[in-house]
């Protein structure tokens, strides 16, 4: 029920809101479920504000605390959305990439 809550949380709350971005952050370090943090997580990007400095430093320190793996990667490619990198790739480009088609 709680990762429902999460994902439907992140889908019809306003890109801003903190309130509500805060409320589902509080369960990243703090729910006994890993899929609910890994979630959590990933709702603070789609819910914050790109660039939202409190947001970014809840990221941050979730990616530097969290015990789980997942969990810490979530917040690493949350804190990518909300500094608007998440579309970038390695290679610079998808027509380089070797798995979207393109040869190094």
């Amino acid at each position: 029920v709680r990762l429902a809550a999460v994902h439907s949380a992140a889908r019809v709350a306003e890109q801003g809101d903190s309130a509500s971005w805060q409320a589902v952050a509080a369960l990243i370090p703090a729910d006994s479920d890993e899929l609910v943090r890994v979630a959590a997580a990933r709702a603070v990007g789609r819910m914050a504000t790109g660039g939202d400095v409190d947001a970014l430093e809840i990221l941050r320190r979730a990616q530097s605390e969290a015990p789980d793996r997942s969990v810490r990667l979530a917040a690493t490619d949350a804190e990518a959305r909300l500094l608007g990198s998440m579309n970038a790739l390695p290679f610079g480009s998808s027509r380089e990439h070797p798995l979207l088609g393109g040869s190094r």
